[in-house]
């Protein structure tokens, strides 16, 4: 081993997400301590996202340390309809 390889930093630790296309899309995972922020327009698939983190979690999906935390808002003009 050179000197420089040992000087080098160590890789960040991926941490698998739980839904296979998203760990494909970001090079094997979320990086771990990382903040991840998930925006777009309507449609753009931002509730689908979470929905499969819960999926994930419920059917069993081992996360390690990575946590999910989700907010969804709407604006405020919008009627919120009571069921």
């Amino acid at each position: 081993m050179t000197e420089r390889e040992e000087q080098a930093p160590p890789r960040p630790r991926r941490v698998p997400s739980g839904i296979p296309t998203l760990d494909r899309l970001v090079g094997g995972g979320l990086l771990r301590g990382d903040l991840y922020v998930v925006v777009g327009t309507p449609g753009a698939g931002k509730t689908i996202l979470a929905n499969q983190a819960c999926f994930a979690h419920v059917a069993g999906f081992r996360w390690g340390l990575l946590r999910w935390h989700v907010l969804a808002e709407r604006p405020s003009d919008e009627p919120v309809v009571l069921a």
